[in-house]
């Protein structure tokens, strides 16, 4: 059986080059005991900021601005207020540095098993020549 090679985008590729023989799919060819392959798989993660403004008015100084003077303000070019206070909107521009962290968490879960040949001596032949 032979296995189109397909890359795989994690930094390598899946294992076998076209005309090759891939040991997953091969039941011939046994991997040696506690033996551990590596394996990748792409993902794509994604996580969803939101900034909220957080403004907090500190103690404000209070600065006099020339001589008193016996004008009213209205003729001084001020509009009085009919509220009693006065409000005004300032902006800044916020640079918002957020570190954000991806990672992923692995459970690898216990799969089918197939029943190979048996041999009546320690290890196995290997068989790993195309068929």
């Amino acid at each position: 059986m032979t296995i189109e090679k397909k890359p795989c985008g994690c930094g390598g590729d899946n294992g076998t080059s076209a005309g090759e023989i891939n040991p997953v799919v091969n039941a011939q060819q046994v991997l040696l005991p506690g033996c551990t392959p590596t394996v990748s798989a792409e993902v794509c993660v994604e996580a969803e900021v939101t900034v909220t403004p957080t403004v907090v008015a500190l103690r404000p100084t209070v600065n006099c601005v020339g001589t008193p003077s016996l004008t009213r303000c209205r003729a001084l070019g001020y509009t009085p207020s009919p509220t009693g206070t006065c409000t005004f909107t300032f902006s800044q521009v916020l640079c918002v540095n957020i570190p954000i962290t991806f990672d992923a968490t692995v459970e690898a879960t216990r799969g089918v098993v197939a029943c190979g040949n048996a041999f009546p001596v320690a290890g196995c032949p290997d068989d790993s020549t195309p068929a």
